[in-house]
């Protein structure tokens, strides 16, 4: 991974960069702007929602548009929609810090529809035909240390280093998981989407070594990823 500059410019930083024994680095949109981008909602505070396309499409319809009412309010009884804890999580894992109210600030951006189903690699779930609903939060970081801390860590392993870690992990009995941040330009990286064609936007792609994850692109301003539907 190569060094992050240390100039005053915006990145964007996904958190966590997870690495799985025996597998390459991933990188999928639990993404967020140093500035956040918080997704995805959870039922009972843990399930990722993801719908599993079941006897008919306007079983989706009607699930689709149950989510996106819900998604959109603050404090819902049924959809967890606010990503702070989700957050709290992320730098706990990656950081061991605990991650305080005063440190950021969250903003709504957009709710993206991805309405074509496609395989998940979910491993509880694997190769179910899956579409998602994401709700995307820029998430501001406001304390200056907690910023430097990212951009440290992110410059202090590569993804050889997390594989490695992820494989101790596991002769430990673990789940065989590393976790740390990864810190790219974000004009850099939009520049990168905006320069390919539409459709290759779909798939994933590498960049500085890393995997990114179609979602990534869903989450920047100004991209767009046919696949994923803004509203």
């Amino acid at each position: 991974m190569s060094a992050i500059p240390r100039a005053l410019v915006q990145h964007i930083a996904v958190v966590s960069l997870a690495a799985v024994a025996l597998s390459s680095a991933r990188v999928e949109a639990q993404p967020v702007q140093l500035s956040v981008a918080g997704p995805i909602a959870t039922v009972g505070g843990r399930a990722p929602v993801p719908y599993r396309v079941g006897e008919t499409s306007s079983d989706w319809s009607a699930i689709r548009d149950f989510c996106i009412e819900h998604l959109s309010r603050v404090d819902d009884p049924i959809l967890e929609t606010d990503p702070g804890r989700e957050l709290v999580e992320e730098f706990t894992d990656a950081l061991k810090i605990s991650l305080k109210p005063d440190q950021y600030i969250l903003k709504p951006v957009a709710t993206v529809v991805e309405d074509d189903p496609a395989p998940t690699e979910n491993i509880h779930a694997t190769g179910h035909l899956t579409v998602r609903i994401y709700r995307i939060f820029e998430a501001r970081i406001l304390d200056s240390s907690l910023s430097h801390a990212m951009l440290t860590n992110s410059e202090s392993y590569s993804n050889h280093d997390l594989q490695e870690l992820a494989l101790e992990n596991a002769r430990k009995g673990g789940k065989g998981r590393a976790n740390a941040i990864l810190t790219l330009p974000l004009r850099l990286i939009r520049d990168v989407y905006l320069a390919m064609p539409l459709e290759a936007r779909n798939s994933p792609i590498s960049f500085e070594d890393n995997h990114l994850d179609e979602s990534v692109g869903a989450i920047l301003e100004g991209v767009t990823v046919p696949k994923y539907r803004r509203l």
